[in-house]
């Protein structure tokens, strides 16, 4: 029962500062101007929005996605492109994760950033391998892996190495 207590006071206090971090950071953006500082604010309360609250990080990606946009920061938009993504693929709409996964994919190569372009093609393989598409994630997994051991991003890699091992399962190969 002791070790129960503990764990809820752990879990209590952790929601505590993660909402002390949206808090915060939401004071940040609502006074800052528009610059990469701002962007980069953006993209990290969506990363504390988007298991918590799916509405709220849709609202928040898509202003970073306008943000970087006027910035005309490649890696910007690559990153948010990804993240509205994320939402979509969350919500169960396919169709409008891959456009903008692709989107995300399009700006990650204008940006020559070879971590964002394995990115960008490893959630286009995630949700072809949730549309049942075997054959479409493995080469999307396979050209992210490709770039993953170039640029030696090894928790990439691992995570690639997983999800081919999943869709091979799938294939009985």
């Amino acid at each position: 029962m002791k070790h129960v207590i503990v764990i809820l006071l752990l879990l209590a206090s952790h929601c505590g500062f993660s909402a002390n971090q949206v808090d915060s950071l939401s004071s940040l953006i609502q006074d800052g101007k528009e610059d990469s500082i701002q962007l980069k604010r953006l993209h990290q309360l969506f990363a504390l929005l988007v298991d918590e609250d799916l509405e709220k990080a849709l609202v928040v990606a898509q202003n970073s996605l306008k943000l970087a946009g006027k910035l005309n920061n490649f890696i910007g938009l690559s990153k948010s492109e990804n993240q509205v993504g994320l939402v979509y693929d969350y919500s169960g709409d396919f169709k409008n994760a891959k456009l903008h996964y692709d989107n995300g994919l399009i700006f990650a190569k204008k940006a020559k950033d070879s971590i964002l372009i394995s990115q960008s093609e490893m959630n286009l393989g995630i949700v072809q391998y949730l549309e049942n598409d075997y054959d479409g994630a493995l080469d999307h997994y396979y050209k992210a892996l490709k770039i993953s051991e170039l640029s030696n991003d090894t928790i990439s890699m691992s995570n690639l190495y997983n999800n081919i091992g999943l869709v091979l399962k799938e294939l009985d190969r």
